[in-house]
Formats: C-alpha cells, sequence, structure tokens
C-alpha cells in the first residue's frame, strides 16, 4: 500500500508517524516513510526525512534525526538513528 500526502499511520498505544509519503509492505510488516516525518512515541518526538520500521519487531533505523526526549531526555540529533525493538519501546 502506498499513501501521500497528510499521512498518518498510529498504532495505539505505541506510536504515531505523520509523513509525506508511506509504504506498507504487508508481507513482512514494515513501514518506509519518507519527507516531514514526524514520529511520536510516549511523550517523546523524533523528526525525521527517512524512516524504515518494522512495526512487528519495533526495529529499524530513521535519517537525518533530530529528537526532543520527554522530561529531562533532552534534545539531540543525529545523521542516522536504529530502532533497536520493543524493549527500547516502553
Amino acid at each position: 500500500m502506498i499513501a501521500k500526502g497528510n499521512v498518518v499511520i498510529q498504532q495505539e498505544g505505541l506510536f504515531k508517524l505523520q509523513a509525506d509519503e508511506a509504504r506498507y509492505h504487508g508481507e513482512n510488516n514494515i513501514i518506509s516513510a519518507k519527507g516531514a516525518i514526524k514520529l511520536f512515541h510516549k511523550g517523546d518526538m523524533f523528526l525525521s526525512d527517512r524512516i524504515l520500521l518494522n512495526i512487528e519487531t519495533k526495529q529499524g533505523e530513521m535519517d537525518n534525526v533530530t529528537m526532543d526526549m520527554e522530561g529531562a531526555g533532552g534534545r539531540g540529533g543525529a545523521k542516522k538513528a536504529v530502532l533497536t525493538g520493543e524493549k527500547r519501546w516502553k
């Protein structure tokens, strides 16, 4: 499936993803998205221009990331961020 223009993908209680364009690859549960990405997770916000996320394992990667962590988590950025799995999302 391909969605374009103000795309919103949400998995209740886990994450909300906004992007200019997103593709869902159902055979392997992967979302790939690009363009003005915002990923929200339990009060944290990640801005990126590309994401690849396995919604089953919660593993993936983001490019050109700005992070705004809730509370004392702070802010930061990176050229690449790796999402290491569900345990990191809890």
